[in-house]
């Protein structure tokens, strides 16, 4: 009768996987044509759903404003880039805008609130347009997307509201309808809706920071509209102090950084929509989400660290083959070279 080795399998030597079934992606029945020895990490950038088309982190970060990140369910397969159209949106309310209050073709006149012929465009454009992008981008699971376009959309809509006589917005700080003729000069109204541009300003400088980990050309746009914003609040603050002559070079230099912004802006529409319809070129938006290191980046990176200073606390990687896997456990340098069947069928359990 022949012996059985009561030697258990847990005791074999561990036998090597073959690459194309340890990478995660070239399995033998794999659709992607990739080769037998291409490593998990460029298997994982060439290919990021099955059945999809592979976006890289730059291309994805061109197309939306938020930085890419993995989301549950696959819902960019099934609805469009909502972001050309929040741009859309901000880039036909602020372009006008902004060259009539650098007194364009006679324009700008006088001093108070401009854009009076844009109340439009405030309300459907920058209003509109913005705020539905901006709920896209929340469904798509772009939460820094969502918070700018909503933001500006929901202000697009409080100027044209202010813009709009029916409201009476304006005509509440007046002592009679009147005043209303001289171009909203009354003090207390431009002194309050001054604050309301610099805390403005404050939430763009927000977004200014945290736009360091898109691109260089949404960096110039937030860093232009914080200026402006500021700019076009000390124009408010001067016409309320009676200063009309300091509130026109207000008005001017803010028009000119809304301007710079909005230049900015048609760029990455431009090259977002050459990446939306596959154009055999592009155009660069510099990127430079690596200034700021992500959360995790940095916790690798004090890992990294921590094992150069003590390296023989680094750890070991055995490999405990089964019947169909490989399960790889770590263990601490210092334990012993072998479990106990024990500790190994725990870990298989």
């Amino acid at each position: 009768m022949a012996q059985h080795s009561n030697t258990s399998s847990l005791d074999k030597e561990p036998t090597a996987l073959p690459m194309f079934e340890t990478n995660g992606f070239n399995s033998a029945n794999n659709n992607y044509h990739l080769g037998a020895d291409e490593s998990s990490d460029n298997a994982f950038r060439r290919i990021r759903t099955a059945h999809s088309v592979s976006i890289s982190p730059e291309l994805f970060e061109k197309m939306y404003l938020n930085p890419q990140k993995e989301v549950k369910g696959d819902l960019r397969k099934t609805f469009g880039n909502p972001t050309p159209l929040a741009l859309i949106g901000f880039l036909l309310t602020v372009t006008p805008i902004s060259m009539e209050m650098m007194g364009w073709r006679g324009a700008a006149t006088g001093s108070g609130i401009v854009g009076a012929a844009s109340v439009g465009a405030c309300f459907f454009m920058g209003g509109l347009l913005m705020f539905t992008g901006g709920i896209l981008e929340c469904v798509l699971g772009n939460t820094f997307s969502f918070i700018v376009f909503a933001s500006y959309g929901g202000f697009w809509l409080s100027v044209g509201i202010t813009l709009t006589p029916s409201y009476n917005a304006y005509n509440a700080y007046n002592a009679n309808s009147a005043q209303i003729a001289h171009e909203l000069a009354s003090p207390p109204f431009n002194s309050a809706y001054g604050f309301y541009l610099l805390c403005m300003g404050f939430l763009s400088l927000i977004f200014l920071i945290c736009s360091l980990r898109t691109n260089i050309i949404y960096f110039i746009v937030f860093l232009t509209l914080v200026v402006g914003f500021f700019l076009e609040a000390g124009e408010y603050f001067a016409i309320g102090a009676g200063s009309l002559t300091s509130a026109g070079t207000l008005r001017v230099g803010a028009g000119i950084s809304y301007f710079i912004s909005v230049a900015a802006g048609w760029y990455i529409l431009l090259a977002q929509m050459l990446a939306a319809l596959d154009f055999p070129f592009s155009i660069p938006v510099g990127d430079i989400k690596n200034l700021a290191r992500t959360k995790a980046g940095t916790a690798r990176t004090a890992s990294s660290f921590a094992l150069e200073q003590h390296p023989t606390e680094a750890p070991q990687m055995l490999v405990l083959p089964t019947a169909k896997t490989a399960l790889t456990a770590v263990v601490g340098k210092t334990r012993p070279a072998a479990l106990k069947d024990k500790e190994r069928r725990s870990l298989l359990s």
